[in-house]
């Protein structure tokens, strides 16, 4: 935003705003509004040892849409993605194992070793979902 006059620069952090993203908005200075999901990023640009998520809580409700992708939620961690299709009867997961499988053709879904995995990530998207006031 350097060289802009002050009105351009108030404009463009609104557009940030319309964004809703904590992250950007704390990149501009701007303080995160409480309704904003997401963390300032200023940590990681600071020290070589902040940590960042573990994990995360994506949600896809455009349907009917470009893609004809079924309302879904999941959470991801840096080896598996647990994807959940909360308006099937009876709801259906899949259960990814990113590291051996990228492309997701894999459901690991319902086999007895990844029952643990499962159930950790499940009770993990309901914390992440009741503390973002997920649909």
């Amino acid at each position: 935003m350097m060289g802009e006059d002050k009105a351009n620069s108030q404009h463009t952090r609104r557009d940030l705003l319309k964004m809703g993203s904590g992250a950007v908005a704390s990149l501009a200075g701007i303080p995160i509004p409480k309704a904003f999901q997401g963390r300032s990023l200023k940590p990681l640009f600071k020290s070589d040892d902040a940590s960042g998520r573990s994990d995360w809580l994506y949600e896809y409700y455009e349907y009917p849409g470009d893609h004809s992708v079924p309302r879904n939620r999941g959470i991801r961690t840096e080896r598996y993605k647990l994807i959940e299709h909360y308006e099937q009867e009876p709801v259906e997961y899949e259960l990814y194992d990113l590291a051996k499988d990228p492309r997701e053709n894999h459901n690991l879904q319902g086999m007895v070793q990844y029952s643990p995995l499962f159930e950790e990530l499940r009770v993990r998207m309901q914390l992440l979902r009741s503390r973002y006031g997920s649909i």
